[in-house]
């Protein structure tokens, strides 16, 4: 496994556009498409936890909710930051290996349009739009070209990436409380003064845990397996003589004195029946 100076030049790049352009009007709809993912990412948790969701939202400020019935609370309100950093893990890696690029897009893409249309029993009419655009890109986006769809993926798997572990400093500027770790705290020490220490420990816990999400992912996708050795293992093995790769003797093209030597030889190997 070598490491790939190359990818990581790339992600730097990446990383310094988007810093600089982050102000940008047009990175308005790419920061509320993280938004959505993480609103997404509480949603999901309730459904595999035996949940309902009953509205998905965003605003233009990008602030989100996600309200939810039944499910496990605690698994559902802490889902939000690790569920889109792996979201974004995987598509940052899809899009710069290539493996599984195109189902990654697809399958995305369905999710978004499944918690857009289908799950939720009530969604604003905003929301439903954009869910929508940003389903159709990423569902047909793959069938216009390898390059144009895993470009998109990196794109929007390092923005995904970075402005979630960007947004994790929301737990330690103005008030945690609004916070998915301020919510937790709530649920088990509502009113009391142990409520803001437990804020900050769930928002410690839930910012590590992220972050080594993403530190994993991106590991092994600047990093490349060396396949030369493996290669010269096979090209060795293929060497050595074995049942398969031996020569088939054609006896129909020998000479006919030859084929009655070799008769006369297989007459003389055969066992001798004793009387």
């Amino acid at each position: 496994m070598k490491l790939s100076y190359s990818k990581i030049i790339i992600l730097l790049f990446t990383s310094v556009c988007l810093v600089v352009f982050w102000d940008s009007s047009f990175m308005v709809p790419l920061k509320l498409f993280v938004v959505y993912i993480h609103e997404i990412s509480h949603a999901m948790a309730a459904l595999l936890t035996g949940g309902d969701v009953t509205q998905l939202s965003f605003n233009i400020d990008e602030s989100g909710y996600t309200t939810t019935r039944g499910g496990n609370f605690l698994l559902i309100v802490s889902s939000g930051y690790p569920g889109s950093i792996l979201i974004g893990s995987l598509m940052l890696h899809a899009g710069v290996n290539g493996r599984f690029s195109f189902v990654i897009s697809i399958l995305l893409g369905m999710i978004i349009l499944l918690f857009t249309v289908f799950i939720p029993e009530q969604i604003e009419f905003n929301v439903l739009i954009m869910g929508i655009l940003w389903a159709a890109v990423f569902i047909i986006l793959p069938f216009s070209g390898q390059y144009l769809y895993r470009s998109m993926l990196f794109f929007m798997g390092s923005l995904t990436s970075l402005y979630a572990i960007f947004d994790l400093s929301d737990f330690f500027r103005g008030q945690i409380e609004n916070t998915d770790a301020g919510i937790i705290a709530h649920h088990f020490f509502p009113g009391s003064h142990y409520e803001i220490y437990f804020s900050y420990f769930i928002a410690i816990f839930l910012s590590v845990f992220s972050i080594i999400i993403y530190i994993r992912f991106l590991i092994s996708t600047i990093y490349h397996y060396d396949h030369t050795a493996m290669d010269h293992d096979d090209n060795v093995h293929s060497d050595i003589p074995n049942a398969e790769n031996q020569p088939v003797l054609d006896v129909s093209k020998l000479h006919p004195d030859v084929i009655q030597l070799l008769i006369k030889l297989q007459s003389q190997d055969k066992p001798q029946n004793l009387e």
